[in-house]
Formats: structure tokens, C-alpha cells, sequence
């Protein structure tokens, strides 16, 4: 049997291999959370060829919530990896938090995560945005709750 394609993602990534960015965007289409991880950790190496794509499939509402939860945590390595990007993909999250991107209990969730991402970023520009959506009940709260906010906020 043949060994499993994963451990490539990581390396095309460390190529920073812009044409690869496609394809890994395919396969977070899939319904494999394990895939998943290191699909975005090949996206997050790559840098900046995949920052639009990324952010494109995250607003993407024919997509599947946990498909927009993957490109959510794309855009989160993407920021781990090259620092440069952090505030292009702070201000990508922190939109879509907006009132208006927040139309099913799928989009709570994913709410959740993207909380979930910024305070991992320490993303502070993103605060005003995060208590808005607490305030306004739009988040999941067995995600990320108000208390793991305010612990991450003391933390800093």
C-alpha cells in the first residue's frame, strides 16, 4: 500500500508552492477534521497566495459551516506563520463576525471558533468586534464563552 499524501501538505507549504493553494482548498471541502489540520497548516505556510482564497471560502455561504470553520483556521496559520499577515487575517475574521454574516446556528458556531482564533492571534483590534457578538447573543457559548474572553483579555 502506498503511504498517505498528508505529510506533503506541510512541505508544499514550506515551499511556499502558490499553485498548491487550490487543491488544498478542495480538500477542506471534505468531511476529515484530522485531514483538515495539516491541510491548513500547508495553507498558513504558504503565506499570502493563500490569504484571498482563504478569506473567499470563509464567506462562502454554499459552503458547509465546518468547511468555513477549516478556512477560519487557515487564515489562523496563516497569522502563526507569517506575522506580516496578522492584521489582514485579524480584519478578515473580525468581519466575519458582522451582524449580517450571522444568519443560522451554524454561523454561532463558527463564530465561536473565529473567537476562538483571534484570542489565540491576541488579536486586541478584535475585542470591540468580540463583545458585540456576546452582547447580541450570536456566538456559541459552548465553543468559547464570555469568561474564556475575559481570561484571555487578563492574560495579556
Amino acid at each position: 500500500m502506498g503511504s498517505s499524501p498528508v505529510p506533503l501538505f506541510p512541505v508544499a507549504g514550506e515551499m511556499e508552492a502558490a499553485e498548491a493553494v487550490e487543491p488544498l482548498l478542495a480538500l477542506l471541502t471534505w468531511d476529515d477534521y484530522e485531514l483538515a489540520e495539516f491541510v491548513e497548516v500547508g495553507l498558513g505556510k504558504i503565506g499570502r497566495p493563500a490569504l484571498e482564497p482563504l478569506r473567499a471560502l470563509l464567506f462562502d455561504r454554499a459552503q458547509s459551516a465546518s468547511t468555513r470553520d477549516q478556512a477560519a483556521g487557515g487564515l489562523a496559520q496563516l497569522a502563526s506563520f507569517h506575522s506580516e499577515l496578522g492584521a489582514e487575517v485579524a480584519e478578515a475574521l473580525i468581519a466575519r463576525l458582522a451582524a449580517a454574516e450571522t444568519q443560522t446556528p451554524e454561523d454561532e458556531t463558527l463564530n465561536g471558533y473565529i473567537i476562538s482564533s483571534l484570542l489565540e492571534m491576541k488579536a486586541v483590534e478584535a475585542l470591540p468586534a468580540i463583545h458585540q457578538v456576546f452582547d447580541e447573543d450570536r456566538v456559541d457559548t459552548f465553543i468559547v464563552d464570555f469568561g474564556s474572553v475575559q481570561g484571555a483579555i487578563s492574560h495579556r
